[in-house]
């Protein structure tokens, strides 16, 4: 008997329980991701039922107690288009005892929250860049145990929302205006870092007792001024067109010294030892030039 798996996703609206998603899942601006994998999934020969969340969390509970599945496949990345509450729909899989793919609701709770997470690095004696949270109602400042340049960011948000190369500031002038960009047009609270230059190097952990480190991935910035910052904004992550006119490419990461990547193996084992958080793990810029920063964010 086949493995029976119930694909989850999140959606822009909700919809019948038979909806057949073949608008969506033909669309390459679309559900590509989800179709990649549910026609995956069918190949290996798995049972797959397809589930889209919305703002209701009891289809969930009725695919769970009717089908029965032998573990959830979670690509669930939001809710009511809300992205930190995705740690909430894995956290209710969790309730209901089947086993899902990817990181945990804890993993998720922690990487969601930029400032926690370099406080918990440097608990453990992982270097990270020196930073700041600030929060909506409260005053901003430029700290002085921050040297410029830096890098301002929601403090919660993910997949470069809000990261431009606007965000990276020199004068105290913008970044007051940055921070108050991000309280009052995103209406999130921020964080600013020490910026330094660098490669943008991705690894990613997976296992729980058993880790196993996969082959880096790079950004690379082939058309962009030397003098531009070469960081991962969301343009250079999600709009096509904006990559194709910089050069701007994803691919496995080339010439990385033995030396580099022995330590780059040793601070993922380390951090996933440690926090016990299998997840994507971002090595930054920084990581490249001093060796001994780090970061983990979503």
């Amino acid at each position: 008997m086949a493995t029976r798996v119930l694909m989850v996703f999140d959606f822009p609206r909700a919809v019948k329980p038979d909806y057949d998603f073949a608008e969506e899942f033909a669309d390459p601006d679309g559900s590509y991701t989800e179709n990649d994998v549910y026609q995956a999934l069918l190949e290996c020969g798995y049972e797959v039922h397809r589930l889209s969340l919305f703002d209701d969390v009891r289809p969930l509970l009725d695919a769970v107690r009717d089908i029965n599945p032998d573990v959830i496949f979670n690509l669930c990345d939001t809710f009511k288009n809300v992205t930190h509450w995705d740690k909430n729909i894995l956290a209710t899989m969790e309730l209901l005892g089947v086993p899902c793919t990817g990181a945990s609701s804890s993993a998720l709770f922690l990487c969601n929250d930029k400032g926690l997470c370099k406080k918990i690095l440097r608990f453990h004696r992982v270097r990270v860049p020196r930073f700041h949270a600030f929060y909506r109602g409260h005053k901003v400042w430029l700290p002085k145990t921050l040297k410029l340049p830096c890098i301002i960011k929601p403090l919660t948000e993910e997949a470069s929302r809000g990261i431009s190369q606007a965000s990276i500031v020199d004068d105290e002038a913008g970044f007051l205006a940055r921070v108050k960009m991000i309280h009052e047009r995103m209406n999130l609270d921020a964080i600013a870092e020490e910026y330094i230059d660098g490669r943008e190097l991705y690894v990613s952990i997976i296992g729980d007792r058993a880790l196993r480190i996969l082959p880096a991935r790079e950004m690379t910035f082939g058309q962009m001024d030397e003098d531009e910052p070469r960081i991962a904004t969301y343009k250079a992550k999600w709009d096509d067109t904006y990559r194709k006119r910089w050069g701007i490419k994803n691919h496995f990461a080339k010439t990385l010294e033995p030396e580099l990547q022995a330590h780059i193996d040793d601070f993922e084992v380390s951090i996933g030892a440690r926090d016990r958080m299998p997840d994507a793990a971002e090595v930054p810029p920084e990581q490249q030039n001093r060796g001994d920063s780090a970061s983990r964010e979503k």
